[in-house]
């Protein structure tokens, strides 16, 4: 996600947000609504972020990047104070796929 224009539907669903193991409601919020009209991504193999690191995980990357409001991006953080879990790591030998296509 970028900082941009606001969307009320992402920006309340970024606001509620808290860490909890249980999930919660958003009223008025339709999850497909959020993404982007043009869903390009590439892809490719990896693992979880957190122990114990299960491999195995296809991680998609959209090209056109999801914009909420500056405000409801700067809560986000909060809900992980340690920070990232894990560095970034090499890509190695896996390799990355792209599309041009609506697949969802």
């Amino acid at each position: 996600m970028h900082p941009g224009e606001a969307d009320d539907s992402l920006d309340r669903l970024l606001h509620s947000a808290r860490r909890r193991e249980d999930p919660w409601d958003v009223p008025g919020v339709e999850l497909d609504a959020l993404l982007p009209s043009c869903t390009e991504s590439y892809r490719y193999l990896g693992s979880t972020t957190t122990c114990p690191y299960t491999t195995g995980v296809r991680w998609t990357v959209l090209t056109h990047p999801v914009q909420a409001s500056a405000a409801a991006l700067e809560h986000y953080p909060s809900l992980f104070p340690g920070g990232n879990a894990r560095e970034v790591q090499p890509l190695g030998d896996r390799r990355i796929a792209g599309d041009r296509h609506r697949w969802w």
